[in-house]
């Protein structure tokens, strides 16, 4: 729909002003003057009011205030497309340690807690077999009271699959 404006532009407003002069210094002249009315008279009225048209028209079209061109629909844009679904994501199940853990009671910290040992001798009582448990892992650990066959407590987890007791 074309935007108009409130009130009559002033080309509108000067147009209406000479038209209304035009009728009105017609109707004085014909009175004056018998009423005969050749062709060539119809013929000036006509290009008279045609040309106060194409100058109206002219004026009218050089003020237009929008010089936009109209709006074009554009429609939003998704944030996926229709067909596509989101992947559901599923909660993943908890990390359980494999392999058995071995026990606290055989744990030998060192140096304020790290790195953790296990005695040997320990294991063995509690029922863990040395054939099982990995022998790249076995050291020689001196304390005080003499030396001690110890498995290293992070080369058992990562060799044997074996894990802290909590």
């Amino acid at each position: 729909m074309p935007h108009r404006p409130a009130s009559p532009s002033p080309a509108r407003r000067a147009l209406g002003l000479a038209a209304a002069l035009a009728v009105a210094l017609a109707g004085f002249t014909a009175a004056a003057t018998p009423a005969r009315a050749d062709a060539k008279d119809v013929a000036k009225v006509v290009v008279g009011l045609g040309a106060l048209y194409m100058i109206g028209r002219a004026l009218d079209n050089g003020h237009r205030r929008d010089h936009r061109p109209p709006p074009v629909y554009q429609p939003r844009p998704q944030p996926y497309p229709p067909h596509y679904r989101p992947p559901v994501v599923e909660p993943r199940p908890p990390v359980h340690h494999r392999g058995p853990s071995l026990p606290g009671q055989c744990e030998i910290r060192v140096g304020g807690g790290h790195p953790v040992y296990y005695n040997a001798h320990c294991l063995n009582q509690r029922g863990y077999d040395r054939r099982d448990l990995p022998q790249n892992c076995l050291r020689t650990l001196r304390l005080r009271d003499g030396d001690r066959l110890v498995y290293d407590g992070s080369c058992v987890a990562n060799a044997g699959g074996y894990r802290r007791h909590r």
